[in-house]
C-alpha cells in the first residue's frame, strides 16, 4: 500500500510541475537512511507503515516509505511516488502518485461544497461517500482532472471546531477503489488542539516519536 503530500494553509490544489534534479534525490536518500519515520510494525491496522508527523504538529499519517516519499519544500513537504526506484530527477507531473494535504478554514463538509462548486464542471456530490474505515469524519471522493489523470479528494474535520485538513491525491490511474489510498486517509489523524504546540517541536516530517 502507498501514501502521498502536504501543502500550507489556504493554498488550493492545482496542477504544478516542479523539477527536482540531484539534490532532491539526495535529500530523500538521506531522509530513507537516517530513518525519516518510525516504522509501525506492531499496528494492527497499518503494519509496516511510517508514521509522519507534520512540523507544525496538527496531524500524523502512516504511509509505506519506499515507495512514497516525503519532498520537503520551502513552503510545505508533500509525498509522492517516483516513477522509477532510480530516478535521478523528477517532475511532480510524471510521479505514479502524489499528496498534498491542505489546511481549510471551514469544516470538512463546507469545504467539500465549496470545492465541489468551483470545479468545472461542478463534481456531481452524489459520487461522494463519508470517510469510512478511521476515527475522523469528513468526505471521501474521486474524480477525473482529464486525460491520464485522476484525483482523490479527502477531507476530514479537525481536532478544532470549524478546521479541517484536505487530502489531496492525482495518480495515473483510477484510486476509486484504490486500497492503498484508502489506508493513507483511514490513518489520517489530526492531533489534538492541546498537543499541537507540544509536537510542532518534535522534529516535523517523519520524526522518532
Amino acid at each position: 500500500m502507498s501514501r502521498l503530500p502536504r501543502k500550507s494553509a489556504g493554498s488550493s490544489a492545482g496542477s504544478s510541475r516542479r523539477f527536482f534534479g540531484p539534490g532532491f534525490v539526495l535529500a530523500l536518500g538521506l531522509c530513507l537512511f537516517a530513518a525519516c519515520g518510525q516504522t509501525d510494525g506492531d499496528s494492527a491496522h497499518f503494519p509496516g507503515t511510517v508514521t509522519y508527523d507534520s512540523p507544525t504538529g496538527d496531524f500524523h499519517l502512516h504511509l509505506l516509505e519506499p515507495p512514497w516519499l516525503p519532498i520537503r519544500l520551502p513552503t510545505e513537504t508533500f509525498f509522492a511516488v517516483p516513477p522509477s526506484a532510480v530516478t535521478l530527477s523528477v517532475r511532480e507531473d510524471d510521479a505514479l502518485y502524489s499528496l498534498h494535504i491542505y489546511k481549510q478554514s471551514t469544516d470538512a463538509t463546507t469545504a467539500f461544497t465549496a470545492q465541489a462548486q468551483q470545479q468545472s464542471p461542478p463534481w456531481d456530490v452524489a459520487q461522494s461517500q463519508a470517510l469510512a474505515g478511521g476515527t475522523t469524519s469528513g468526505v471521501d471522493m474521486s474524480w477525473t482532472g482529464g486525460p491520464n489523470v485522476f484525483h482523490r479528494d479527502a477531507f476530514v474535520d479537525d481536532d478544532l471546531p470549524g478546521t479541517s485538513f484536505r487530502l489531496h491525491f492525482t495518480a495515473k490511474t483510477s484510486m476509486a477503489a484504490d486500497p492503498m489510498i484508502s489506508q493513507i486517509i483511514a490513518s489520517f489523524q489530526p492531533w489534538p488542539s492541546s498537543a499541537h504546540t507540544a509536537h510542532a517541536g518534535d522534529g516535523g516530517a517523519g520524526a522518532k516519536h
